[in-house]
């Protein structure tokens, strides 16, 4: 998807150490598309800038209570601003809401902050273990059809 490209592009460079190419282009990105601001939260937190991280969290959090927000995303976010409880109990939100991102949980580099937590193994194995739950099939689509008015 070519409206994602200045967004991965940003992120590849974060994850170089090139923190100001980064920022640049996500700005870029954000003044394009606002919907951009977690990518920069977190991007902002790699290159050490942890309170205009953490102030993009919040306002993230913020705004979750109003619109819908993945919780995988919210998770990756409060995940890099080191705030593993909150990234913890979001993935395990996810699971129960049946987010499909959680796909990329065991190899998404945005929660190597996380990983080194002792209790990241178990909820990687609870995401690991609930293939319905977290991704769809003919069971689970069935299930959900079945609750529509």
């Amino acid at each position: 998807n070519s409206c994602m490209r200045p967004v991965r592009i940003a992120c590849t460079y974060s994850f170089m150490n090139r923190h100001a190419d980064a920022i640049a282009i996500i700005d870029g990105a954000v003044a394009a598309n606002p919907n951009y601001q977690l990518w920069r939260a977190q991007i902002l937190a790699r290159a050490g800038r942890m309170a205009d991280a953490r102030a993009l969290v919040a306002a993230f959090d913020e705004a979750a209570k109003t619109r819908y927000i993945p919780t995988y995303y919210l998770a990756w976010a409060h995940a890099a601003v080191g705030e593993n409880d909150v990234a913890l109990q979001l993935l395990r939100q996810g699971m129960a809401e049946g987010d499909w991102r959680l796909k990329f949980l065991p190899n998404d580099p945005s929660f190597d902050r996380l990983r080194s937590d002792p209790r990241f193994p178990a909820t990687m194995a609870l995401v690991l273990r609930s293939p319905a739950s977290v991704f769809p099939s003919t069971a689970s689509a069935q299930a959900l059809s079945d609750r529509s008015p």
